[in-house]
């Protein structure tokens, strides 16, 4: 459902930028540790994870359009209880995790870059998101947009 050119634009930045980090080339090489690697490769495979169960949780109401689908629900549970954005979240985990499990500078800049796009997509989307769901802004107190807010309920800092 194409909302409205503004989403469209988030859309098409988001999956150019996609497309240039899998056919980036390694131009700006670094040598990263092994120890490093393999945390690295922890990181994206727990974006992985993080993206599949978010995925599955949205199920047919999954659209890469900031505009919610007609007869929405906000879903509060599962990855959704401690993360608004728990696929753009995701996204960056694995981007980010591979780029450095590779030693790829180029890939790097770009997933930051992603990051950058998915705060400002997230930021749009909420914007529909208080509009359509009263409850959203009680949603939006608790949990983080991007990370959890907090580690447990005891704490209030991350």
């Amino acid at each position: 459902m194409i909302s409205d050119s503004k989403g469209l634009l988030f859309v098409t930045i988001q999956l150019l930028l996609i497309v240039a980090y899998f056919f980036s080339p390694n131009t700006i090489s670094i040598d990263i540790p092994k120890p490093f690697a393999l945390t690295a490769t922890t990181i994206a495979i727990l974006g992985l994870v993080l993206t599949s169960i978010a995925t599955l949780q949205l199920n047919t109401r999954l659209s890469p359009f900031p505009k919610p689908k007609a007869k929405a629900v906000l879903i509060q549970k599962g990855a959704y209880k401690y993360i608004r954005h728990p696929i753009y979240s995701g996204l960056f985990l694995f981007s980010i995790g591979w780029a450095i499990h590779d030693g790829n500078g180029t890939r790097s800049v770009i997933a930051i870059s992603l990051l950058g796009l998915f705060y400002l997509k997230a930021k749009y989307e909420e914007q529909f998101l208080e509009k359509v769901f009263s409850e959203y802004p009680a949603y939006k107190e608790k949990t983080g947009m991007l990370f959890p807010k907090r580690l447990s309920h005891k704490s209030n800092t991350l």
